[in-house]
C-alpha cells in the first residue's frame, strides 16, 4: 500500500487558512441516520455580545470546567480579519498571546474570513490543565469600522471529570460521489448512503478509532445532499464553498465532513483538510465549519475513517505532534517529538502524527492524556452524565 503522509508548513499558514492540509502525495438531511441522538449535555453558552476590540473582556469561569471554546464573528461573518489576540487566566498566565498559544509557534488566533475560534486547553499551561476558576480575560480584534461579537461555550461536569460521551456527525455527499471498499467502485447519493457498505465501513472506522483513543462513542449520523459541483474540489475557493454548505442540527452541534473524490489545494493533492485549529465547531454554514475528505479510490475505508479522526483532532484543537520538516511540534508536553535525525519517529503511532497511517498501517494508534484533555474540553460532543 502506498504511504499517505501529512504536511503543514508554517510559512504557508495564513495562505492555506487551514489547520492541516493532509497530503497523500498523489497526482437538508437526505437519507436515514445510523443511530444515536443529538444534544450537547454539559455545555453552557455565554453570549459576550459586542466586544470592544483591543480592550480586555472578562469571562467568568466556574469550578469543574473541562474547557471552553470562544467563537468570534464580525458584522459580516465572511469578511475581514477577526481575532482573539490574548487569553489570560485569573492568575495572569497568557495561554494565548499575539494569536499564538503558549508553547506554540503558529498564529491560530485570527482568521481573514470574519470568524475565528480558539479553545482552552490547547496547551500544557498550568492554568489550563486543569482550568482555573475565576475571571479570565479576552482581548479581541476586528477590522476598522466593524464590531466583534463573541460567544463562549463552556464544557463542565459536576466533578470536573470526563465520564464519556457521543459525537454526532453530518456527512455531506455530492450527488454522484464515487466510492469503493469493501464493494467495487460505484456512485452513491445521500439518500442511499446509510445502507451503503462502503459508507458504513468508513463510519465504523471513524467511531471505532474515536472510541479507542478518546472514549467518544457513536452519536447520530446524518447524510446531507450537496451539489455535484463538489464531486471534486480542485482549488481553495471550491473548498470554502463546499464547507459553507454545512448546516447545524436544530438541537445541538455536530462534526461536519464533506466527502469528495479529489481534493487539491494550492497545487497539492491532499487527503483531507481541516478548517482551523480548532474549527468553529459551534458555527455551521461557514468555510471554517467543517472538514473536507477525499474518499476516492486507491485507499481503504479504514484509512479514511482514521483520517477523519486525525482531522477531528485538529478541529478539537490539536496540532501535529511533529511536522514532517521537524521545524514545529505541538505545545503539549506529554506528546513525543521526532528529532531531525531520527530514522524512526517516536510519535509515529500517535493519531496526530503527520504520517500516522503510512507509518503504522493504522496499527497501535495512540493518543496521550493531554491530547484527550484537549478533546474533552470541546463543546461539540454530547457528554455522558456523571454517575
Amino acid at each position: 500500500m502506498r504511504m499517505r503522509t501529512y504536511h503543514f508548513a508554517l510559512s504557508s499558514w495564513l495562505a492555506l487558512v487551514a489547520a492541516c492540509s493532509d497530503s497523500n502525495q498523489r497526482s437538508q438531511p437526505d437519507g436515514g441516520g445510523l443511530d444515536g441522538s443529538l444534544g450537547n449535555a454539559g455545555v453552557t453558552v455565554i453570549d459576550l455580545g459586542a466586544v470592544q476590540t483591543g480592550q480586555p473582556t472578562t469571562l467568568m469561569i466556574g469550578e469543574h470546567v473541562l474547557g471552553f471554546h470562544i467563537v468570534v464573528t464580525t458584522d459580516d461573518s465572511n469578511i475581514g480579519t477577526v481575532g482573539v489576540d490574548v487569553i489570560e487566566s485569573p492568575t495572569g498566565d497568557k495561554v494565548l498571546a499575539d494569536d499564538v498559544p503558549e508553547g506554540g509557534v503558529a498564529p491560530i488566533g485570527s482568521s481573514p474570513y470574519g470568524v475565528v475560534a480558539v479553545s482552552v486547553p490547547q496547551t500544557s499551561s498550568r492554568a489550563a490543565m486543569p482550568i482555573e476558576a475565576g475571571a479570565w480575560t479576552l482581548t479581541l480584534s476586528a477590522p476598522p469600522g466593524r464590531t466583534a461579537h463573541a460567544k463562549a461555550y463552556v464544557r463542565s461536569s459536576p466533578d470536573g471529570e470526563f465520564h464519556g460521551g457521543t459525537l454526532d456527525v453530518r456527512i455531506y455527499i455530492p450527488d454522484g460521489l464515487m466510492i469503493q471498499d469493501p464493494d467495487a467502485v460505484h456512485a452513491i447519493t445521500a439518500a442511499e448512503a446509510s445502507t451503503d457498505a462502503c459508507v458504513k465501513a468508513r463510519v465504523d472506522s471513524l467511531f471505532a478509532t474515536l472510541d479507542q483513543l478518546f472514549q467518544l462513542g457513536r452519536g447520530k449520523v446524518e447524510f446531507v445532499a450537496i451539489g455535484s459541483q463538489f464531486d471534486s474540489i480542485p482549488d481553495d475557493p471550491t473548498r470554502l464553498a463546499a464547507l459553507a454548505e454545512t448546516v447545524a442540527p436544530a438541537d445541538g452541534f455536530a462534526a461536519h465532513f464533506v466527502w469528495t473524490d479529489g481534493l487539491t489545494l494550492f497545487g497539492n493533492d491532499v487527503w483531507a483538510n481541516g478548517s482551523w485549529v480548532p474549527g468553529t465547531s459551534t458555527f455551521a454554514g461557514h468555510s471554517l465549519s467543517g472538514i473536507a475528505v477525499d474518499v476516492s479510490s486507491g485507499y481503504p475505508a479504514a484509512a479514511d475513517g482514521m483520517t477523519m479522526v486525525h482531522e477531528l483532532g485538529h478541529f478539537f484543537g490539536l496540532f501535529h505532534t511533529t511536522e514532517l520538516n521537524r521545524s514545529f511540534h505541538d505545545p503539549l508536553i506529554d506528546t513525543p517529538e521526532c528529532a531531525s535525525s531520527a530514522a524512526v519517529c517516536p510519535d509515529a503511532s500517535n493519531i496526530m502524527s503527520p504520517n500516522f497511517y503510512g507509518a503504522t498501517g493504522g496499527v497501535g494508534l495512540e493518543a496521550t492524556a493531554q491530547q484527550r484533555r484537549v478533546v474533552w474540553g470541546s463543546p461539540i460532543y454530547t457528554a455522558t452524565p456523571a454517575p
